[in-house]
C-alpha cells in the first residue's frame, strides 16, 4: 500500500501532528494523534498496526471497538540511563532548581487545588529553567545538553518515580497546553534501558487496589487528593510499558486496577484504543479492571484531578466490560442521552447514600439494651450531654429523672425547648413543669406564667416562644432541647416569624450561651447538629450514645407506582373488625379516610393540625393507652402533629399503615416508632420527592444558593445588614440540614430502610398492584373533601365590627389561633384580593382554590384556577408587587439575623412570568397548541433561555430533555388554563397531539377582580406619594439616641418610602433620586426606621 504524508494538513488532528498519512490506493486517512475525534461524516475504521486510527471518509456509522486488542510489543533495548542513575541525577536537579514562586502561584490556579494538596507533592516539583547550568550531578539525564537544560524549554515540571522511589523520568508542563518530556535529540534518550517509556507511581498503597490516570500530574495531585496509590502514563499508554507496569503491580500488591478514564475520552477512539490494549493485558494477568465513572462523558465534565473528593467518593465503579459496551462508537450517540440520565441517577444514588452514611458524632459513653441508663455526673470540662437514643429508649424520663428534678431539687430553674406543643406538652406533665401554651397572651396571664413557673421550677416551650418567655427565665438557666434536629430547623428557618426573627434566634443563642448546663436530646443525633450546638453556645457536650433493645418490626415497604391497592387491604382489615392505625404526612389523604370512615360507621380518632386545638387531645396525649381502651378507637390517623410526644404502649392495633409522599423520610420513620409493638407495617413512599428549592446535594451548593438569593436582592438596593458569626453557624446548619433532606427525597425507599434496618428491624420489599376500585373510592372522597372545605368557607360570617385589621394582625401571629379563625384570615384574604366576586358561594370557592387535580378520561383537570389566576392578573401589575416584596424583604435583611427562606419570592416569580404572559394571551385565543406551532417555540425558547430561574422559584424544568410543547403546556398550566388532547398526526410510529388552551368562565372573572384590587392599591399608593412629596424636610436632622423617640420627619419620610414601594419599583427609584442626594442621613434614617 503506497502512502502520502499529509504532514500539517491532516483534516483528523487538523494538523497537530505531522507524522500523519493518506493511502493512495484507498484515499483512508492513518491518524497518529491519540485525541482527535472529528465527528461529521468522517468514520472511524479500526486501529492500524500500531495502534493509531485509521479513519474514511463517507456516509455511515463508524464501526464498532474490537473485544480484544493486541498489545504492541516492547521495543529493543537501548543504550541509555538506568534506574539508579536517573534517580541521583534527578534528585539532584530538583534540589537545585526549586519550584519557583511564578509557577508554585500558576499550580494554585487549578480547579479545587488546596495549598495542603500542593505541599503533599512538592517535593516532586521543581522549574525547568532552559539555557541554565545544570548541576554536575544531572550530567546525561535526558533535556541536559552541553551541561545546560535545554533552551527553548520554560516551565515547571513533575518528576516521575517508580515504585521503588526512584525518580526515572521528569515532564515539563507546557504553557500552550499538555505536557512533553524533558529529552533532545542530541542526548540520552527519556526510554528506559528496556525501551518502555517511564511510568510514575504516586501516593500509598490501599488494600490491594491500584489507581491509573493519565500523564503524571493528574495522578500525582489525585493521589494527595483523593488518597490510595496512582500509575501515571504519558498519553494513557500503560500498555506500552508492560515490564514497567507488571513489575510495579506487583510491589504494590496489585489485586484490582481501577482506571480514571479522562474526561470526553469514551467518545475518543483513540483514547479508547490505548484504553482496550491495557484490558487485554491485564486479563492476561488475571486482574480484573474496573473504571471509575463520574459522568465525564465531555471536556467540561472534568478529569479526575479536577473534581472534588465529594464527587469522586459518589463515583460508580464500572467492570470494563460494561464500560466498554457504553463506548462502543456505533451505539454512543444513540445511547448516549438515555444513558446519561441512568448515569445521572446512579451518581444521585450514590450521593445521598453517601451523605445518609455520614459517621456519627464521636460517644463519650455507649450502652445498649433496655432503656438509657443513669446519667453520670458531668465530667471536667464538660458543659452538658448530648444523648442519643433511638426510639422508645426513655429519652422524655431521662431528662425528667436526672437533669429537671435534681435541678429542681437544687433552687435551679429549667427551661425545655420542644418542637411541637404535643410533645412540650406530655413534656411538661411528666417532669411537672409549666407548659407555655397553657396560659393566655395577655398581661395578667402573663404574669401568672411567671410565677407558676418559678414555683415549678421551669417553663416548657418551643424557641418561638422565648421573646414572650424571656422576663421569666433566670440567667444561668439549665437548657435542654429535646427533638434536637427538628427544634432547631424549625427556629433556624423561621417559619412565620419574618420580622421577628432575629428577636427570637438572638435569644435562642443568649440562653444557650448562658446556660449552667446545657443538653440536647435526639434518635440519630448528626454532627453539623452537635456542631452547630457548640459553636452557638460556646459549651462543650459529651454524647451518651444508647442502643434500647427494641421488639423488632416486620416493615412491608413500598416504593413508587399507586398506594391504591395497600388501602385496599387496609379497608379489609377494618371491615373485619381488626384495629389500625394510619400514619399519613398528607392532610388530604388523613381527611379523605376520617370521611370514608364515618361513612362506613367505623369509630375513628382523627389528630392533625386542624383538630388538635384547644386541648381536643389532651387526655389523650397524656394517656393514649387508657384512651384508646375507653374510647374503643378501631381507626387512628394521626399526621405529623403527632410525629413525636406520643407512645402507645399497649397491645391495641392490628397493623400499621404509612403513606407519606411529600416530606422527608425520617418524618414518617419517627411516626411508625410512636407504637411500641410489633405488629405488622405497612408503608408507601414514592419513588422520588421533589426537592425545594434549598435542598441540595453538596452544602457548598446550599450556601452558594444563599449567596445567589442575597445577591439578587443587593442588586437592587437590598444589601443585607452585616453577618456575624452567628449567622454564619445558622447557614453552615441550613446546608447541612437542607443536604440531609436532600437525600431522603431523592432516594425515599433506599433512606427509609437505612434507617430501619440500622434500627433492628426488617424490611421487606413490598410490590403493589393497581386497584381500579380503591382509586376511584379515593378520588370520591377527596372531592367530598373539597366540597366540604368550600362549603365551610362560604359559610364564614364576617363581622366588620370583630374582624378588623387589627384583629386579622393578631391572629396571624397567634400559635393558639383555631382552625375556624384560619378560615377567617383566609376569607378576609380572599374578600381584598379579589372584591366584588360572591365569596359566599360554595361553588366558587371550589372552582378557585379546593378543586382536586386528578385524571378524567384520560385528561389531567385543571384543579384549582385561583391560583393561576391571580398570576395573570399580577403579571400585569407587577411594578407594585415588587415594591411590595422589597418591602418585605428590607424588614428581614435589615435584621442582624436573618433566615434566608423568609425572603419573599412571588417578585422573581412575577419577573419571570410577566414577559410570558403575550405570547400565551396569543395562545389562549388561538385556541390550541400543536407541535411546530411557532408561538410554542418561542415560549418554550424564552423558558430555556432563564431556565435555571425558572426552576428556582417556580420548579418548572425547561430543559432540552423536554418537546416545546411540553414546556409551554406547564406555563399554560401555571397560569391556571386547561389543556385538552384533540387531534394527532402519526410521524413514523409515534402520535403527535395537539392540545385545545381553553380558560374556565370563573378565571376571567377572578383576574379582573384581582386587577381592580391592584390598580386600588397603586391609585391609594400613588396619592400617599404625591401628598408626602409636597412635605418639606430638615436636611439636619439626625436619628436621635432612643428609637423610640424618632422625629416627625423622619417617621413623614419612612412612610412615604413604604408608601413608594407600594406603588411600585418605579415610584421608589424616583423617590430614592429626589430625596438621597440632598438629604442623605435622613434618608438613611428613614430606610431603617421603614424597616
Amino acid at each position: 500500500m503506497s502512502f502520502k504524508s499529509l504532514r500539517g494538513s491532516c483534516p483528523i488532528c487538523e494538523g497537530a501532528r505531522r507524522d500523519c498519512r493518506e493511502s493512495l490506493s484507498t484515499g483512508f486517512v492513518f491518524c497518529r494523534h491519540t485525541e482527535a475525534n472529528p465527528g461529521g461524516q468522517w468514520r472511524y475504521i479500526k486501529d492500524d498496526a500500531h495502534g493509531f486510527g485509521v479513519w474514511a471518509w463517507g456516509e455511515g456509522e463508524s464501526a464498532d471497538r474490537p473485544l480484544r486488542v493486541t498489545v504492541i510489543p516492547p521495543k529493543a533495548p537501548i543504550a541509555t540511563l538506568d534506574p539508579a542513575a536517573r534517580n541521583k541525577g534527578y534528585r539532584a536537579l530538583i534540589d537545585w532548581a526549586g519550584l519557583q514562586p511564578e509557577h508554585r502561584a500558576a499550580l494554585a490556579q487549578r480547579p479545587h487545588i488546596t495549598e495542603a494538596e500542593i505541599a503533599n507533592i512538592a517535593s516532586l516539583l521543581f522549574s525547568w529553567q532552559g539555557g541554565a547550568t545544570a548541576p554536575e550531578n544531572a550530567a546525561g539525564l535526558p533535556g541536559i545538553v552541553a551541561g545546560q537544560l535545554w533552551p527553548r524549554v520554560q516551565g515547571w515540571a513533575i518528576a516521575i518515580p517508580n515504585a521503588s522511589g526512584e525518580i526515572i523520568g521528569a515532564q515539563i508542563k507546557n504553557p500552550q497546553g499538555g505536557y512533553f518530556w524533558a529529552s533532545h535529540a542530541d542526548q540520552s534518550p527519556v526510554q528506559l534501558p528496556n525501551g518502555e517509556l517511564p511510568l510514575g507511581v504516586y501516593g500509598s498503597p490501599a488494600a490491594g487496589v491500584v489507581n491509573l490516570g493519565e500523564g503524571f500530574f493528574k495522578p500525582a495531585l489525585s493521589a494527595a487528593r483523593h488518597g490510595g496509590v496512582w500509575i501515571g502514563a504519558a498519553g494513557g499508554h500503560w500498555a506500552s510499558s508492560p515490564q514497567q507496569l507488571r513489575a510495579a503491580l506487583d510491589a504494590l500488591g496489585c489485586q484490582q486496577v481501577v482506571l480514571n478514564a479522562d474526561s470526553g475520552a469514551i467518545a475518543n477512539p483513540h483514547v479508547m484504543g490505548a484504553y482496550s490494549r491495557l484490558a487485554a493485558l491485564l486479563e492476561s494477568w488475571s486482574i480484573p479492571l474496573s473504571v471509575r465513572w463520574w459522568g465525564q462523558w465531555e471536556k467540561a465534565h472534568g478529569d479526575v484531578d479536577e473534581i472534588t473528593p465529594a464527587h469522586y467518593q459518589a463515583a460508580i465503579l464500572f467492570p470494563w466490560d460494561e464500560f466498554q459496551a457504553l463506548a462502543t462508537p456505533a451505539k454512543i450517540k444513540r445511547q448516549r442521552a438515555k444513558d446519561i440520565k441512568v448515569l445521572r441517577r446512579q451518581q444521585t444514588v450514590a450521593r445521598a447514600i453517601a451523605i445518609l452514611n455520614q459517621p456519627l458524632p464521636q460517644a463519650h459513653r455507649e450502652t445498649s439494651g433496655g432503656y438509657l441508663p443513669e446519667l453520670p455526673p458531668l465530667p471536667p470540662g464538660i458543659d452538658g450531654y448530648a444523648i442519643d437514643a433511638g426510639l422508645g429508649a426513655g429519652k422524655t424520663t431521662t431528662i425528667g429523672r436526672d437533669i429537671v428534678a435534681p435541678t429542681r431539687a437544687a433552687g435551679g430553674f429549667t427551661i425545655e425547648l420542644e418542637p411541637r406543643n404535643s410533645l412540650g406538652q406530655q413534656a411538661a406533665e411528666k417532669h411537672e413543669l409549666v407548659h407555655i401554651h397553657a396560659f393566655a397572651t395577655d398581661k395578667a396571664s402573663n404574669q401568672a406564667l411567671g410565677a407558676m413557673a418559678r414555683d415549678q421550677g421551669g417553663l416548657v416551650l418551643c424557641p418561638n416562644s422565648l421573646p414572650r418567655a424571656a422576663q421569666h427565665i433566670p440567667q444561668g438557666s439549665v437548657v435542654v432541647i429535646d427533638e434536637v434536629m427538628a427544634t432547631l430547623t424549625e427556629a433556624c428557618t423561621g417559619g412565620t416569624l419574618k420580622g421577628r426573627y432575629a428577636d427570637t434566634m438572638a435569644q435562642l443563642i443568649a440562653k444557650m450561651q448562658g446556660a449552667r448546663a446545657l443538653h440536647i436530646a435526639e434518635s440519630g443525633l448528626d454532627q453539623a447538629t452537635l456542631d452547630f450546638v457548640q459553636r452557638q453556645s460556646g459549651k462543650r457536650l459529651a454524647v451518651i450514645r444508647h442502643q434500647g433493645a427494641v421488639a423488632p418490626w416486620d416493615v412491608h415497604l413500598a416504593v413508587g407506582g399507586s398506594p391504591d391497592s395497600m388501602f385496599s387491604q387496609m379497608m379489609a382489615q377494618l371491615r373485619r373488625g381488626e384495629r389500625v392505625w394510619l400514619l399519613s404526612t398528607s392532610l388530604n389523604e388523613a381527611n379523605a379516610w376520617a370521611l370514608w370512615a364515618k361513612d362506613n360507621a367505623i369509630n375513628t380518632m382523627l389528630i392533625t393540625g386542624e383538630t388538635n386545638e384547644a386541648g381536643a387531645f389532651d387526655a389523650f396525649f397524656s394517656d393514649p393507652d387508657s384512651e384508646l381502651e375507653r374510647q374503643q378507637v378501631q381507626l387512628l390517623i394521626t399526621t405529623q402533629s403527632a410525629q413525636t410526644g406520643l407512645s402507645v404502649e399497649r397491645y391495641w392495633f392490628d397493623a400499621l399503615y404509612g403513606y407519606a409522599p411529600g416530606f422527608p423520610v425520617e418524618v414518617i420513620y419517627q411516626m411508625l416508632g410512636r407504637y411500641r409493638r410489633p405488629c405488622p407495617r405497612y408503608v408507601w413512599v414514592p419513588a422520588f420527592i421533589t426537592p425545594s428549592r434549598w435542598e441540595k446535594p453538596r452544602q457548598e451548593s446550599v450556601l452558594a444558593e444563599i449567596n445567589h438569593e442575597l445577591g439578587r436582592w443587593a442588586a437592587h438596593g437590598f444589601a443585607p445588614a452585616p453577618a456575624g458569626p452567628e449567622q454564619a453557624a445558622i447557614d453552615d446548619y441550613l446546608a447541612a440540614r437542607w443536604e440531609r433532606a436532600w437525600a431522603q427525597k431523592v432516594i425515599p425507599g433506599q433512606a427509609l430502610t437505612l434507617m430501619l434496618e440500622r434500627a433492628g428491624h426488617t424490611v421487606i420489599p413490598w410490590e403493589l398492584a393497581p386497584d381500579e376500585v380503591t382509586q376511584a373510592i379515593r378520588a370520591t372522597y377527596r372531592e367530598t373533601l373539597a366540597q366540604q372545605r368550600a362549603q365551610f368557607h362560604a359559610g364564614l360570617a364576617i363581622d366588620p365590627t370583630l374582624h378588623t385589621s387589627e384583629w386579622a394582625k393578631a391572629k396571624r401571629d397567634d400559635a393558639e389561633a383555631t382552625y375556624r379563625d384560619r378560615g377567617i384570615l383566609r376569607k378576609l384574604s380572599t374578600l381584598e384580593k379579589f372584591p366584588g366576586i360572591d365569596w359566599d358561594n360554595s361553588e366558587i370557592w371550589y372552582q378557585a382554590w379546593f378543586a382536586p387535580r386528578h385524571y378524567a378520561e384520560g385528561e389531567q383537570t385543571h384543579g384549582p384556577i385561583g391560583p393561576g389566576a391571580s398570576l395573570w392578573a399580577e403579571c400585569g401589575a407587577a411594578d407594585i408587587l415588587q415594591g411590595k416584596a422589597a418591602d418585605e424583604a428590607m424588614v428581614i435583611l435589615a435584621q442582624r439575623l436573618r433566615s434566608i427562606s423568609l425572603l419573599p419570592e412571588y417578585g422573581a416569580k412575577l419577573a419571570i412570568l410577566a414577559p410570558m404572559r403575550p405570547l400565551c394571551e396569543q395562545l389562549l385565543a388561538s385556541g390550541q397548541t400543536s407541535p411546530g406551532c411557532p408561538l410554542v417555540r418561542r415560549l418554550a425558547a424564552m423558558a430555556r433561555a432563564i431556565g435555571d430561574d425558572l426552576y428556582r422559584y417556580l420548579r418548572i424544568v425547561a430543559s432540552d430533555d423536554h418537546s416545546d410543547q411540553a414546556i409551554a403546556h406547564k406555563i399554560l398550566r401555571k397560569f391556571g388554563l386547561t389543556l385538552t388532547r384533540s387531534t394527532y398526526r402519526k410521524v413514523g410510529c409515534k402520535r403527535q397531539w395537539s392540545y385545545t388552551v381553553t380558560a374556565p368562565p370563573l378565571w376571567q372573572a377572578l383576574i379582573e377582580a384581582r386587577g381592580k384590587a391592584l390598580e386600588a392599591l397603586q391609585t391609594k399608593a400613588s396619592g400617599r406619594v404625591t401628598d408626602l412629596l409636597e412635605k418639606p424636610f430638615n436636611k439636619s436632622v439626625t436619628a436621635p439616641p432612643n428609637r423610640l423617640d424618632v422625629s416627625p420627619d423622619i417617621l413623614d419620610l419612612a412612610d412615604l418610602i413604604t408608601a413608594a414601594r407600594q406603588a411600585g419599583a418605579t415610584a421608589f427609584h424616583q423617590l430614592r433620586q429626589a430625596i438621597k442626594p440632598v438629604y442623605a442621613d435622613l434618608w438613611r434614617e428613614a430606610l431603617a426606621t421603614a424597616a
